[in-house]
């Protein structure tokens, strides 16, 4: 039986002799709320880089291609064709600090042996970083939620059928219809995407071609586990159905997500991978043990900036009910 008011909990009698009552001397830790794989390679793939002094990262994009003239005899060197380019900052421009205190002193009492005093330490020292943790995914999340296409050519319906209605053998060869569906026009979006094109970012002049290694799919797990249990887990050439969605990397973020963002019908998005991109300045922790109290405050300084690069490729997937 689990017990959750310890203090009112009264120690039974031991079975030995009724007349002492038992003692409970272990303390296990328990790690229920800690930074996921989720959260930590979402924050990692949008990290652009450590800014060592200033105030931010400049990044540097290609507008277009140049001009490719005839060959003439009254061409001359001196005519200036300068290249097109755009530039977007990173700036850092957020500084958080994250405190904590603990007591060693006073933790004794809370053990049933001293070495685990530091074993307890470790355990709640982590929380800072966990903190962290959630909160950097948090602010790229809405970030990336709060991302609007301004070409109409970056929203992207992929055809749906509706299942509600549908049952048995109707139901099984709609599921794997619209998960091929999916995997279908996001491959043929991704082999667009490796020919020069202005349809794709959120400045209609900035001509952008790139390879699938430069890509990055961040795919509601809503649409991402029907793939998977539809389409690769079907009878014939689960394989080959693999292989259109792989080679860039990919996020899988939780259907909770996206509901709470009101984007329930969002498939996924395929950006530039340095599209949604966060930069980091410092990281350190520092603290100091109050006389008076017996307590060690300790902080956990860190900085950043954060954005989305309008030059660079994005594309938003929408689910399209037929």
């Amino acid at each position: 039986m689990a017990i959750s008011n310890l203090p009112n909990y009264t120690l039974p009698a031991s079975k030995f002799l009724a007349s002492i009552t038992s003692f409970v001397n272990q303390l296990r830790f328990k790690d229920t709320l800690h930074s996921t794989s989720m959260v930590r390679d979402f924050v990692d793939n949008c990290k652009v880089g450590k800014v060592d002094s200033g105030k931010g990262i400049v990044f540097t994009f290609k507008k277009a291609l140049q001009p490719v003239n005839d060959l003439s005899t009254t061409s001359s060197v001196l005519t200036i064709t300068p290249p097109q380019t755009a530039q977007e900052i990173i700036e850092i421009d957020n500084y958080k600090v994250i405190p904590l205190s603990v007591s060693r002193e006073l933790m004794y009492d809370a053990v049933p042996s001293g070495n685990l005093v530091d074993t307890f330490l470790n355990y709640l020292y982590s929380l800072m970083e966990d903190t962290k943790d959630f909160y950097e995914f948090d602010v790229l999340v809405a970030r990336l939620f709060g991302w609007t296409p301004t070409q109409a050519t970056q929203t992207i319906n992929i055809d749906q059928y509706d299942l509600t209605n549908l049952s048995g053998a109707d139901l099984r060869a709609a599921q794997e219809w619209n998960a091929a569906e999916i995997a279908k026009v996001i491959r043929k979006t991704i082999n667009n995407l490796s020919y020069k094109s202005t349809k794709y970012t959120d400045v209609a002049t900035t001509m952008t071609a790139l390879n699938k290694d430069q890509l990055r799919l961040i795919m509601n797990d809503t649409y991402e586990t029907n793939f998977l249990a539809d389409a690769m887990a079907s009878l014939y050439h689960n394989d080959k159905v693999g292989a259109m969605l792989d080679g860039f990397k990919k996020d899988v973020l939780a259907e909770d997500i996206f509901t709470a963002n009101s984007q329930g019908t969002t498939i996924g998005f395929l950006f530039d991978e340095d599209k949604l991109a966060m930069a980091d300045y410092y990281k350190l922790q520092m603290s100091f043990t109050d006389a008076s109290t017996l307590f060690t405050n300790s902080f956990l300084h860190f900085a950043y900036g954060e954005g989305i690069f309008e030059n660079a490729v994005g594309i938003k997937f929408v689910a399209k009910l037929i």
